[in-house]
C-alpha cells in the first residue's frame, strides 16, 4: 500500500467511522505497507472510528505490523477494540459477527 493509498483509505474509515464505530474486514494475504505508509495510518486514524478488526491471510511480518498497531491505536484511544488475526475471510467474518452480537 502506497502513502496515496493510506490517505484514500483513512478518509473511508473517517467517513464512515464519524457516523458510528466501524469492523473493518481486511485481506492481508497481498499486502505490503512501508514504513511512511503504516506511519501515516497511526498517525491518521482516529481509533473512536474503530470497534475493531479483522485480518486474514496475513504473513507473520503483517501479524506482527498488525498487533503494534492495535496496540498503538488502543493505548491512544482507550476504548474497546476487538483485533484477530485469522487464515480464511470465512473466519474473519465469523470473528466480527461474534463481536457484533457481544456489543449489541
Amino acid at each position: 500500500m502506497r502513502v496515496e493509498d493510506a490517505r484514500a483509505l483513512v478518509k473511508l474509515i473517517g467517513d464512515l467511522g464519524e457516523k458510528r464505530r466501524i469492523y473493518l474486514l481486511f485481506d492481508a494475504r497481498y499486502a505490503s505497507a512501508s514504513l511512511e505508509t503504516r506511519r501515516y495510518i497511526l498517525e491518521n486514524v482516529n481509533p473512536q472510528w474503530l470497534q475493531g478488526a479483522a485480518y486474514f491471510g496475513a504473513n507473520v511480518l503483517l501479524r506482527i505490523a498488525g498487533k503494534a498497531l492495535t496496540v498503538a491505536l488502543m493505548l491512544k484511544s482507550r476504548s474497546p477494540y476487538e483485533v484477530a488475526f485469522v487464515a480464511t475471510e470465512e473466519a474473519a467474518r465469523e470473528a466480527i459477527a461474534r463481536w457484533r452480537a457481544k456489543w449489541k
